[in-house]
């Protein structure tokens, strides 16, 4: 027999859990060890929106500029360690703002906007990643794909 408890809802610190079985007609009851579950508080990056897909623009105009929020949904700072626009048409996507400073408290957001000027016709696509320490792990990245197809 076997179950699956899941800690994501404890707050962080040491907790002490010992399971209990009953028993029925064909087991007997029984309890475990004392189990305890250590929960490191950590940063979780959350992204709003996790994707842009831009208006039909005409080469050389830039778009009106469009809000991408890093927020933090953890119990510890989230560390931000970079943002920056990486993939093929990387000079047809720009930052107009950066409020985003090197970590965020627990329940904060911060607000990055983004533009797009073609330099060319046809699909245009990028990333705005952010590079952070969420869930713990440094240099964590949290990619946002941007792009427009209709490039005219």
């Amino acid at each position: 027999m076997s179950a699956i408890y899941s800690t994501f809802a404890l707050g962080a610190g040491a907790h002490s859990i010992t399971v209990t079985y009953s028993g029925d007609s064909n087991f007997n009851a029984s309890s475990s060890s004392l189990i305890i579950v250590t929960v490191i508080p950590v940063g979780i990056a959350n992204l709003n929106p996790t994707s842009v897909n831009f208006a039909s623009q005409p080469v050389g105009v830039s778009s009106m500029a469009i809000p991408v929020t890093l927020s933090n949904i953890g119990d510890a700072n989230l560390a931000v360690n970079g943002i920056q626009i990486g993939g093929d048409n990387i000079g047809d996507f720009s930052m107009s703002s950066n409020a985003c400073g090197s970590s965020l408290v627990p329940g904060a957001s911060c607000l990055v906007n983004v533009k797009f000027t073609p330099t060319a016709t046809g699909t245009r696509t990028a990333s705005l990643i952010f590079t952070d320490s969420d869930n713990g792990i440094a240099g964590s990245k949290q990619p946002i794909s941007w792009w427009d197809r209709r490039c005219r």
